[in-house]
């Protein structure tokens, strides 16, 4: 829910203060089940989801508050202070977009008989299609950036449905 408050201080100056809470509803999340249905029902098998960075997937982490804190501290310690802040950025700044982004990865990891796969992306440019991307899970042997070009990202998304290499997993992509 979306709460605004205006407050008129001197002539011509008007101040609007924000509150940003979560929304109960996420209709993205809802409609991705229905997707998912009617999927299942064409007997489609295949799926590649966008989702956020801050969505774990296992063994990176046992619980999502817990694993965004342990997984932001070990990168800190082993990587980067860019990294961590990456992790911790999406739930602070976005929080009802990061919520929506987890929920539809959610939804998507729970279909068993899918072969899905949801890929992670940090920081979105508008480089070269050249770029190599490197797909891995989060933690201190993560190789990829912290930016990721739509036109590589768009390629590394055709092999992947050909290749199939990440079947029932979460990668996340960036540059190297």
């Amino acid at each position: 829910m979306w709460r605004t408050t205006k407050t008129v201080g001197a002539p011509f100056q008007t101040l609007y203060v924000v509150l940003i809470t979560y929304f109960v509803v996420q209709p993205l999340a809802e409609d991705i089940k229905t997707v998912l249905k009617v999927m299942k029902s064409k007997g489609i098998r295949r799926i590649l989801a966008l989702s956020t960075p801050s969505y774990y997937a296992h063994p990176e982490t046992v619980s999502e508050i817990s694993g965004l804190i342990t997984q932001s501290r070990l990168i800190f310690q082993q990587r980067s202070f860019f990294m961590s802040a990456w992790l911790l950025m999406p739930p602070l700044f976005v929080p009802q977009a990061n919520a929506e982004m987890i929920a539809i990865a959610e939804a998507v990891a729970a279909e068993e008989d899918l072969d899905w796969t949801i890929f992670r992306v940090p920081h979105l440019n508008e480089g070269n299609a050249d770029f190599p991307v490197w797909a891995g899970l989060l933690g201190p042997d993560y190789k990829g950036s912290l930016e990721l070009s739509r036109a590589s990202q768009a390629r590394w998304l055709l092999n992947e449905i050909d290749e199939r290499a990440w079947i029932r997993a979460a990668p996340a992509l960036g540059n190297c």
